[in-house]
């Protein structure tokens, strides 16, 4: 079976080269499917002059050793499976899940839509940009649950080294890492971070269940963690996540973390 594996960092520069040259808008940029909601759409938007041909594909989405990785799939129906957005118009595509929904566990997808460079254009300057936009679809389980978040840590002589583990029944979206003075208001949070970084040593930022990444914020030689705590941002507002989780969506750690 074909497998392919793609690092988010590439895939972001880009999606981002290409969607300045193309006007091609994806909404929404997430899709939820359920055991109660088995279906849904994607608007296509083109807001360039001509019309652009738009080829779509659906991945099942798991994670080895912090890495994301792709297989071709039939578990999600889409229609049609190449669509034209006319010029300054918008194209609909129809999603719908094939068989039943997992009955305990979260089910990870993307589905990438890939322009289709006209030939023309490639002739005449050489060179063509062609979006690949992945838009993630996850898949709840009949007795849904959550992430569950662990936390373990590493001084280094010139980073803090993280391994962040996800052992929970659903995904966790990481937005980041920050590392403040130990005094700093955790609820107004003025100020800047004294470090962060924004994605795993991998490039991703989704935890999915049972997953692990890892993760590294560059600090100074003489940096004292003893004086500061982390500040994990992540998606999930329910506050249980995590010891030191709160209803903003922040996790926050002491080091050394709380067991």
């Amino acid at each position: 079976m074909l497998r392919t594996r793609t690092l988010s960092a590439v895939l972001l520069l880009a999606g981002s080269l290409a969607a300045q040259a193309s006007g091609l808008r994806v909404t929404p940029l997430r899709l939820d499917l359920s055991a109660r909601q088995t279906t849904t759409q994607v608007e296509l938007a083109n807001l360039g002059p001509a019309g652009v041909p738009v080829q779509i594909s659906a991945f099942a989405w798991t994670q080895e050793n912090g890495r994301d990785v792709y297989t071709p799939t039939k578990d999600i129906f889409f229609a049609p499976p190449i669509v034209s957005v006319p010029a300054n118009g918008k194209s609909l595509v129809r999603f719908r899940l094939r068989g039943a929904a997992p009955k305990t566990g979260e089910r990870a997808y993307r589905v990438y839509f890939q322009e289709v460079a006209a030939p023309q254009a490639q002739a005449q300057t050489g060179m063509s940009f062609r979006l690949r936009f992945g838009v993630p679809v996850f898949v709840s389980a009949s007795k849904p649950g959550g992430a569950k978040l662990g936390v373990e840590w590493s001084r280094e002589s010139d980073a803090l080294r993280l391994v962040l583990t996800n052992t929970g029944s659903a995904h966790l979206k990481i937005e980041g890492l920050e590392l403040y003075p130990g005094d700093i208001d955790r609820e107004k949070l003025g100020g800047e971070p004294v470090a962060r970084t924004t994605h795993s040593s991998a490039g991703a930022n989704y935890l999915l269940p049972g997953s692990r990444h890892d993760w590294a914020i560059p600090l100074a030689v003489a940096q004292a963690l003893e004086q500061h705590v982390l500040l994990i941002r992540t998606d999930d507002y329910s506050g249980r996540v995590a010891q030191g989780a709160t209803p903003r969506g922040w996790v926050w750690q002491e080091f050394p973390p709380a067991r």
